[in-house]
């Protein structure tokens, strides 16, 4: 006979312990040596671009409206530099790697076919 084994429910809470959500658009990392855990470095990324101002004098001649354009170079730097700022790192064993890589994907095709966004 077998023996009747109690069943138990697992309740998930959820807590936060900084001071919101960061907004990234990038991703760096790699592999730890030894432990072989999952680092990943979530970053927003920034570049500098050249920046011009456009002055449009307009006047009149004759009684008739003209227009002079002229462009001022403010600041052009002589290389672009992208600016990586990590906003979070996460390091995950790579035994968790899979899961979190299906539900991510799980995530996104499902917003694809819904387009809705969801939360935990």
């Amino acid at each position: 006979m077998k023996e009747k084994v109690e069943r138990k429910t697992v309740r998930y809470v959820y807590t936060r312990d900084n001071e919101g959500a960061f907004y990234v658009n990038g991703i760096c990392g790699g592999i730890t040596e030894g432990k072989g855990e999952l680092v990943a470095n979530f970053f927003l990324a920034r570049a500098e671009w050249a920046v011009y101002e456009e002055t449009i004098e307009k006047t009149l001649v004759n009684g008739k409206p003209q227009e002079k354009r002229s462009t001022l170079e403010k600041y052009n730097p002589p290389e672009t530099v992208v600016a990586r700022e990590i906003r979070v790192t996460l390091v995950i064993p790579v035994a968790e790697v899979g899961t979190i890589a299906s539900w991510m994907m799980k995530t996104i095709r499902d917003l694809q076919d819904t387009r809705q966004t969801a939360s935990c």
